[in-house]
């Protein structure tokens, strides 16, 4: 009873945002997600899956369903990765979470009804799969599991988010993580299925090619290359030769544009920007990979709370849809909310400065941990002492300081099994690392066994035995 409490108390603490906008904080995007959820609209330029998400949490009754699934999910994970390193308290999880709603940008995304907050769940759920064998329940793990496939799912951003953890969980692990690595497999399933179902073609995005080739546009790569091939090469975008815009967004959007012009749309003008794509990148690859470059350093400098606090677009791309699915109370509550009157971005502008100081002190703290870990790969001298199961003993996240058995200790075992399958997870220890490097049996592996196993009166007399002998 205690975790639970605490986990629902976390949960309330990381979605504050919320009850101060009075109402959960809403995208122009959301509107869409909302379609695809409750009207089986399956969308172009979205994966279905946050939609359905949104419809299950809210039962069509309130949006205040899927802010508290959302609250509850990144509690939950926080709880279970504490889990992963030492046994969680509970003081301990609401002292994290207190920390994390007043110092960091998660609060303001968990309120947020869009995808993002998904992101931090790809990296704990992934981290408690790689980790946490042995130190929480098969049943987490598994809720890890499915918790990390939706998340990975959610948004096409996080296929590769996800394909970064596992890669540095396997260099850190020095094996091949397969247990993070379900998720993305499963992930990728699901979007192959879903769209093979929804829009009839087998791919993991059928008109993300749209996206990538306004992008190329807008960076500048794409109107060289039109301007070159056109009029020549017949495309239907030569007929902006000379007149395309660098804003990508006008190019998507703009009802007269290449796209949507004469009721086109993004689905009939796929194909073309998949030929386009690629033969752009060909023809001007050093261009291509200095806008990119440009953009990544760009984004890195607005990486604050911002845009998602406005009221743009919401009147119509969202307040319609709220109408529509919704008891009339939604919109009543909605149109009371700080976001509506366009207040919440300046309540939250107190905060921001905060985050940013948090973020830059989390990222000096990554490389320096990092730069660390390389030094000591390096280092001649330093050999890497394994588990029997090939893991880094240095790289497992229990502080063996307090904890000198590692596995065997009955609080790191969830669930409690039975003696064999507690003995089965003992590890094997040195004499060198429980009696010192000078003992008198050095060297000679020793197997430790949990307290519970030692008090039962059979291995009490296996033991007088052995020492009789």
């Amino acid at each position: 009873m205690p975790a639970l409490l605490a986990i629902l108390g976390g949960a309330l603490l990381l979605v504050w945002p919320a009850l101060l906008n009075g109402y959960p904080i809403l995208f122009s995007d959301t509107g869409g997600l909302l379609d695809m959820g409750l009207a089986g609209d399956m969308g172009w330029d979205k994966p279905w899956v946050y939609g359905p998400f949104l419809a299950l949490t809210s039962a069509g009754l309130t949006l205040w369903g899927p802010v508290a699934a959302q609250g509850l999910l990144l509690s939950h994970l926080l709880w279970l990765t504490q889990a992963v390193m030492a046994p969680p308290r509970p003081g301990r999880h609401l002292a994290l979470c207190a920390v994390l709603a007043s110092a960091t940008a998660a609060p303001w995304f968990a309120a947020l009804l869009m995808p993002d907050i998904f992101a931090p769940l790809v990296l704990l759920s992934l981290f408690v799969l790689a980790y946490g064998p042995g130190r929480v329940s098969r049943a987490a793990l598994a809720w890890a599991g499915v918790v990390g496939t939706l998340a990975v799912a959610s948004h096409l951003a996080h296929l590769v988010l996800a394909a970064g953890v596992v890669a540095v969980a396997g260099l850190l692990r020095r094996q091949l993580p397969w247990r993070p690595a379900l998720p993305i497999a499963a992930a990728l399933l699901f979007l192959l299925g879903s769209n093979l179902v929804g829009n009839g073609v087998l791919a993991v995005s059928p008109y993300g090619s749209v996206f990538a080739l306004a992008r190329l546009i807008g960076d500048g790569p794409g109107r060289a290359y039109v301007d070159a091939a056109c009029p020549a090469a017949g495309w239907r975008i030569c007929a902006w030769q000379g007149r395309l815009s660098a804003d990508s967004d006008e190019f998507l959007w703009h009802p007269n544009g290449p796209i949507w012009a004469d009721g086109y749309g993004p689905i009939r003008y796929a194909p073309e920007a998949a030929r386009l794509v690629p033969a752009i990148i060909a023809a001007h690859p050093g261009a291509v990979l200095q806008a990119a470059a440009a953009n990544t350093l760009h984004q890195l400098g607005l990486v604050r709370v911002g845009d998602t606090l406005v009221a743009d677009h919401l009147d119509v791309a969202l307040l319609p849809r709220l109408q529509q699915y919704f008891p009339p109370q939604e919109a009543t509550a909605f149109r009371a909310s700080l976001q509506a009157a366009d207040r919440l971005a300046a309540a939250a502008a107190p905060f921001t400065p905060l985050h940013l100081a948090v973020l830059v002190a989390g990222a000096a703290g990554t490389l320096w941990i990092a730069l660390g870990l390389a030094l000591t790969r390096r280092s001649p001298a330093s050999k890497p002492t394994l588990t029997p199961h090939g893991e880094d003993q240095s790289l497992i996240p229990h502080n063996e300081e307090q904890n000198p058995i590692g596995h065997c200790d009955e609080q790191s075992l969830v669930p409690h099994g039975e003696e064999q399958t507690l003995l089965r997870h003992c590890e094997e220890r040195s004499d060198a690392a429980i009696q010192g490097p000078h003992g008198p049996d050095a060297g000679r592996p020793r197997i430790t066994m949990p307290q519970a196993a030692r008090n039962d009166p059979a291995n009490q007399a296996t033991r007088n035995d052995s020492s009789k002998g």
